[in-house]
């Protein structure tokens, strides 16, 4: 199972599969899931075109080098890397931490918990933390400026 590291840095299980049954939840788990995982236009995974790149090159350095003179070797060996490289991208998490915090950024933009997709509470405490009810994970959320710090942020025009 997946886990996503909340701003504490503790990891927690992703619970999409708990969520409220209600369309907007599921869609912002969709969105979510499809964000998590880097593709192409086309839909091939990133990591899958490189799996792809790495074999060929593998074997083709192998080859091109004459590290194996047999013709034997020269199947066994191909074969054993696919196979390594096929056992990791199966065992190996997808994503990478740019897209899983795109994740975690679109959630929390809607007020939503990215690890079980539950509304948070709408009070955040004086340094922008929210705590999330139900999962108990924590998010620092942006804090909205005051109208007087926003004033005070404008340029000074002299005369």
């Amino acid at each position: 199972m997946k886990s996503l590291t909340d701003h504490r840095g503790a990891a927690h299980d992703l619970q999409w599969d708990h969520a409220p049954d209600d369309d907007a939840a599921q869609n912002l788990v969709e969105i979510m899931h499809e964000v998590s995982l880097p593709r192409f236009r086309d839909g091939l995974s990133i990591r899958s075109l490189l799996m792809i790149v790495g074999q060929l090159g593998a074997i083709g350095g192998i080859m091109a080098f004459g590290i194996i003179l047999s013709w034997p070797s020269m199947i066994i060996a191909p074969i054993a890397i696919i196979s390594v490289m096929v056992v990791s991208h199966v065992f190996f998490p997808y994503g990478d931490l740019n897209s899983t915090d795109r994740a975690v950024e679109i959630a929390l933009a809607v007020h939503t918990c990215p690890v079980c997709v539950y509304v948070l509470s709408e009070e955040v405490d004086q340094d922008g933390w929210v705590l999330c009810t139900e999962c108990g994970a924590a998010w620092k959320m942006p804090v909205p400026q005051s109208a007087a710090s926003q004033e005070a942020d404008l340029p000074v025009e002299v005369d």
